[in-house]
């Protein structure tokens, strides 16, 4: 009989600039909005051991890029950043890109152009409310 992993599959879209950093090693950490109403983004309950599925996505329009293949990566670190009560979202982003550390998330990037980057994502809407997650990954699965 063969062991269960109990741990989940996250699909974690993301655009090709980012894509290309975690394809190529450079980026350790990775941001995500929870959304406690839908299961498959209430990224608060990921578990260290748990497996990201990266899903390049066009900028624009958000759609995957077929040419592009899923990278699957272990997830190993997770830092939970509540939203506090009067911070705007750009608050907790700038707090979250100094305390993980910037060249961490966004390397050659300065803090104000990862903040811009932010915005373009629509879960930014609900970064105030819910906070934002921290996600390190691992090495490579496949």
């Amino acid at each position: 009989m063969q062991p269960v992993n109990k741990h989940k599959l996250w699909n974690l879209s993301t655009v090709l600039e980012i894509y290309e950093l975690i394809e190529q090693g450079k980026k350790q950490f990775d941001t995500r909005v929870p959304d406690p109403s839908n299961p498959e983004k209430d990224y608060a309950s990921m578990l260290i051991g748990d497996v990201a599925r990266i899903i390049a996505v066009d900028s624009i329009n958000f759609r995957p890029l077929e040419d592009k293949p899923k990278l699957i990566l272990e997830i190993s670190a997770l830092d939970y950043i509540r939203p506090v009560e009067g911070e705007s979202w750009q608050d907790l982003a700038r707090y979250m890109l100094n305390h993980i550390g910037l060249e961490n998330v966004f390397p050659g990037y300065t803090i104000e152009e990862a903040i811009a980057l932010y915005k373009k994502w629509p879960s930014t809407c609900r970064m105030q409310k819910n906070g934002l997650v921290a996600i390190c990954f691992k090495d490579r699965l496949v």
